[in-house]
């Protein structure tokens, strides 16, 4: 079983560091993590080198790209998503990870009411389609 951490964890630090400290933690994989503000590891909408030198600098450190997220950086709705595919293909992250979806609900102890299940339609038929 080989076991991955998410960049998120390390998001005030830079790529490098967050790397260094993931491989030194013993770890394998990593979800490389692209959120404004957050944990900016990767941008969507670069050249292909860009993606090229992110997946090149994670193998130097001994890991692997397990895959890729960013709730408000990295879009699986819209037109946003064919950028997306290309930058994972090009890191050659097998998965792409988004906040879980929908609105949500706005209640106090959390209960998921049924006003917040249409919000939710466009991740159901992705997961159908996948």
């Amino acid at each position: 079983m080989k076991l991955g951490c998410s960049t998120i964890l390390y998001g005030a630090y830079s790529l490098d560091q967050a790397l260094a400290g993931i491989a030194e933690a013993g770890y394998a994989g990593i979800e490389l993590c692209g959120r404004p503000g957050m944990a900016s590891h990767v941008e969507m909408g670069k050249p292909a080198r860009y993606y090229e030198e992110i997946r090149d600098k994670v193998a130097s450190h001994g890991l692997f790209i397990e895959s890729i997220a960013g709730t408000g950086g990295i879009s699986i709705s819209g037109d946003e998503f064919p950028v997306v595919l290309e930058a994972a293909q090009i890191l050659g992250a097998p998965f792409i990870a988004e906040g879980a979806g929908g609105q949500a609900p706005a209640v106090e102890d959390e209960r998921f009411s049924p006003e917040f299940e249409n919000s939710l339609k466009g991740f159901e038929s992705i997961r159908k389609f996948g």
